[in-house]
């Protein structure tokens, strides 16, 4: 049997769970090469589709020089944290990047 992923456990509370009023203010922390400390903040209505091993950030200005057409795929392993950013609750955090 399949155990199933955590942080797929998580994306799925926060879009099937929370009212659309309650995730506006929440924020991925994912490491990206290259930003300022190799972080980047992913407001999550930029999340247009998740899966097992994938969250899919739809592309706006500042991704033009990404080839994907109109959605990036980001791997789980990259997510170091979801915040609630208006009361810091920490919905997710990668245990081997604290």
């Amino acid at each position: 049997m399949n155990k199933k992923n955590p942080l797929k456990e998580v994306f799925e509370k926060i879009f099937w769970g929370m009212k659309e009023t309650d995730r506006k203010d929440i924020v991925i922390i994912i490491i990206h090469r290259g930003a300022y400390q190799d972080r980047k903040n992913i407001p999550i209505n930029r999340v247009s589709d998740f899966d097992n091993y994938y969250m899919y950030v739809s592309k706006n200005e500042s991704d033009a020089d990404f080839s994907y057409s109109d959605k990036i795929p980001v791997p789980f392993h990259r997510i170091l944290k979801i915040v609630k950013s208006s009361t810091g609750e920490i919905l997710y955090q990668n245990e081997s990047h604290p």
